[in-house]
């Protein structure tokens, strides 16, 4: 129960340590992005804000990412983009930011191309894709927005040929409309093996009896203090990186609520900051906690590992922006 507590442990430090590594790569990757787009790159600013936003997604990512986008001429992409920054900026209180991503897409909606699939019968196990994504069957028939440019479609299903398609769909309002035919039966398909029945006489082994002079089983040995050290000091390497994060976040905040004490109609590289703010702040107050938790139960495991009649269990218990640990046994 101890140690498997103690790995338990052990994955959550890392995932912690993973997580603040993820949110570190997003903030250096959003502003190479923004660099770029203002340096008229925009091909190699939309990988990076890309990117960003896959690492950790935030309104101010997603409406940069959106705009990337739209210069880029792939309005379908940049529509949904700034639905999402819309809905985001709703769910953290920034309704102006909110408002302007809404008019973004709103703005954005005559401009649309769509792509219609269609499919004239359908065999077992078929698999529609569009540009190597997964087109789900209840997305046939209907009208779904698509970037302009060149798509291939392709279908296929086990024991018939593959069937694919390319096409171009211009800008502005145009629709395509596409059916799928019905597959060709490939001959040469190998068909799908079948089980063997068992029979009695294989059905199972005989499972051999034990025997009365077994070797009795050697005595415990003394548990190492290795995995102890290892999880107090991945710990204290996490409470230092949370005060490091937690004071940036401070400093970040300050410089915002300086150039825009009222915290409204500020300057989108002004909520930029600040949502760059409250994201360090929450990375750093999970990262803290981790870290107490991982001392904690490294110190306990080191401590159990050096008395032989102490039996301790540690329990880790995160949440989110909360952590700690229970601790019981014997000493």
């Amino acid at each position: 129960m101890m140690r498997g507590n103690a790995r338990a442990a052990l994955a959550v430090l890392c995932c912690a340590a993973s997580a603040l590594a993820d949110s570190a790569a997003a903030e250096v990757l959003f502003r190479e992005g923004k660099k770029l787009l203002a340096a008229g790159d925009v091909a190699g600013a939309c990988a990076k804000l890309a990117e960003s936003n896959r690492l950790e997604s935030s309104s101010g990512t997603l409406l940069n990412l959106a705009d990337c986008h739209q210069k880029q001429g792939k309005t379908a992409s940049a529509w949904g983009e700034f639905l999402s920054a819309s809905r985001v900026a709703k769910s953290q209180g920034q309704a102006q930011r909110s408002e302007e991503a809404k008019k973004r897409a709103a703005a954005l909606e005559p401009k649309l191309s769509f792509l219609v699939v269609k499919v004239a019968e359908r065999v077992p196990n078929l698999k529609l894709e569009r540009d190597d994504e997964l087109i789900e069957g209840a997305s046939l028939g209907t009208k779904l927005p698509v970037d302009p440019g060149r798509h291939v479609l392709a279908a296929s299903a086990p024991g018939f040929k593959p069937w694919t398609k390319t096409f171009e769909v211009k800008a502005n309002g145009d629709v395509q409309e596409i059916t799928v035919p019905k597959l060709e039966v490939d001959a040469s398909a190998a068909p799908a093996p079948t089980a063997a029945p068992t029979s009695s006489a294989t059905a199972a082994a005989p499972t051999a009896a034990p025997t009365s002079d077994a070797t009795p089983p050697p005595p415990p040995r003394r548990k190492s203090p290795t995995l102890g050290y290892v999880i107090g000091g991945a710990g204290v390497v996490l409470t230092g990186v949370g005060a490091f994060v937690g004071l940036s976040a401070m400093s970040k905040y300050k410089s915002a609520d300086e150039a825009c004490p009222s915290h409204k109609g500020c300057a989108p590289s002004v909520g930029d900051d600040y949502d760059s703010a409250k994201s360090q702040a929450n990375v750093a107050n999970v990262a803290v906690g981790l870290g107490v938790v991982g001392v904690a139960v490294g110190a306990y495991l080191v401590v159990s590992s050096r008395r032989s009649e102490a039996a301790v269990v540690v329990a880790p218990s995160v949440g989110p922006g909360v952590a700690g640990a229970s601790v019981g046994g014997r000493f």
